[in-house]
């Protein structure tokens, strides 16, 4: 029966507002790098290799008004809306088209999910 759990379920199953940065960055990069045309990469993301573009993420999520808020302890963490966020941006490399000749168009419309904007709202 563990089997039967998707991978990707596990990995977000420990998604807290601590880990949440760098899980976020590395479910972005690695269907950045797996889906977006391969000769647009770098233009489009400004980084020249996935362990750049993880980290840079990672460091501006941590550097954004809401994650420095809910740092600070005046936002909370919503994990169903990370999961979500997370579950939408991976699930476009399951997408036909997931080749590494999507365009930049197609990728960012297909990651953008209301989840994401979610993640940490104000605290009650």
């Amino acid at each position: 029966m563990f089997r039967s759990i998707p991978l990707l379920f596990l990995l977000t199953a420990c998604t807290t507002g601590g880990n949440y940065p760098d899980q976020y960055a590395k479910a972005l990069c690695e269907t950045t790098y797996a889906c977006l045309d391969n000769d647009d990469i770098e233009m489009v993301s400004g980084y020249d290799d996935m362990e750049e573009c993880i980290f840079e993420i990672g460091v501006d999520v941590r550097a954004s008004d809401s994650y420095a808020e809910y740092d600070a302890g005046a936002r909370s963490f919503n994990k169903e809306a990370a999961q979500a966020c997370l579950n939408e941006i991976t699930e476009v490399q399951e997408d036909a088209d997931c080749d590494g000749s999507m365009n930049a168009w197609t990728f960012f419309t297909d990651i953008q999910s209301d989840a994401c904007n979610e993640v940490f709202p104000e605290a009650k």
